[in-house]
């Protein structure tokens, strides 16, 4: 992509093409990923024919040709005519909002932009889904709440990433690095178009972007935090883990975290055990609480309430497992009951 820009360098100097809007003061014409390029420029058909006739060569030299089903135009404040005339002129179809274009940069966009508490809603709601489900169905219920999840490890959660929080973090950054005049382009095009009014605290954002606005009204959150925006211009580097911990705030340890923190079984046994520890598991007991089954004896001996208890300890085939585990490990001892066994490895 090098050598395309090196040919885009070439409108600059062409009186006929005209940047976009929001894009002259920053001579930017194009934004590359990893898959997807962008092309800017005024809605008139000379820029767009400049573009295009550059945008050619380019394909001719490197044997690079745009991919079909994206060849699509996006239009903002262009007439309707203009817009069928450069439609004709390219041969691209209209386009809506590129969603592919967005989900391929959702870290990106996460970073930068302020999440409406709908798109936390919905995101939170996929992955609630996923974890219960396995999928997208939300037709089982959850067994333990997804701001539970989020909490840490040692306070009885399992250290889920807080969207909301994490993304206030991550703009304070933003916010941060436009304080600091960091050579980042979306720090430069908020500073070229809105630093006039002098520092960017004193910034009024009444006529500004809603996402700029809602980046600027996020200095009043530092105190959240514990800081000041004075103390933040101190910093010589900023990290949204550090922010992100500190507006997480302190919590309640929980006995047997030692029991989950740092324990090297497979996921799915170390899953098993947490909701046994938070008394989740779908016992025959808690089944039959909700309605679910009338039969509450042990699935494997047939004696006894199907409880946590019962399942791993008094069990006779639990126990008879048990006795052959502690042998191996040359543990001379039995087994004791569930509350025995959490409390003794809390201890240790």
């Amino acid at each position: 992509m090098n050598s395309f820009t090196r040919l885009l360098k070439q409108l600059k100097k062409n009186p006929d093409f005209k940047y976009h809007p929001k894009c002259v003061k920053m001579n930017v014409v194009q934004l590359s990923f990893t898959d997807d390029l962008l092309l800017f420029r005024k809605g008139d058909s000379n820029s767009v024919k400049l573009l295009y006739e550059l945008f050619t060569i380019f394909s001719k030299t490197s044997w690079l040709e745009a991919n079909e089903e994206k060849r699509v135009v996006y239009f903002g404040g262009v007439p309707q005519e203009m817009q069928h005339e450069i439609l004709h002129l390219l041969g691209f179809v209209l386009g809506d909002l590129p969603k592919r274009l967005l989900f391929s940069i959702q870290i990106f966009w996460a970073q930068i932009f302020v999440l409406l508490k709908k798109v936390i809603h919905c995101i939170e709601a996929l992955c609630r889904n996923f974890l219960w489900s396995v999928g997208v169905d939300s037709s089982k219920k959850a067994l333990i709440a997804w701001e539970t999840l989020c909490w840490p490890r040692v306070a009885r959660g399992l250290n889920f990433l807080d969207i909301a929080t994490w993304n206030k973090a991550a703009v304070y950054k933003v916010l941060w690095n436009l304080s600091k005049k960091k050579d980042k382009m979306q720090i430069q095009w908020v500073h070229m178009y809105y630093g006039k009014q002098g520092s960017i605290w004193e910034i009024q954002t009444k006529q500004a972007l809603w996402m700029v606005s809602k980046i600027l009204k996020a200095q009043k959150y530092y105190e959240e935090a514990g800081w000041s925006a004075q103390e933040a211009m101190t910093w010589a580097n900023f990290s949204i883990k550090n922010i992100y911990l500190k507006l997480r705030g302190n919590f309640q340890k929980v006995e047997w975290r030692k029991i989950v923190c740092n324990n090297v079984a497979a996921p799915n046994w170390t899953f098993i055990l947490y909701l046994a520890l938070n008394e989740r598991l779908q016992t025959r007991e808690r089944l039959a609480s909700l309605g679910v089954v009338e039969d509450t004896r042990c699935a494997l001996c047939s004696t006894g309430v199907d409880n946590c208890e019962q399942l791993f300890f008094q069990c006779t085939y639990a126990a008879s497992i048990w006795e052959k585990v502690l042998k191996w490990m040359h543990i001379d001892r039995h087994a004791l009951c569930w509350r025995e066994e959490n409390m003794g490895y809390t201890t240790i």
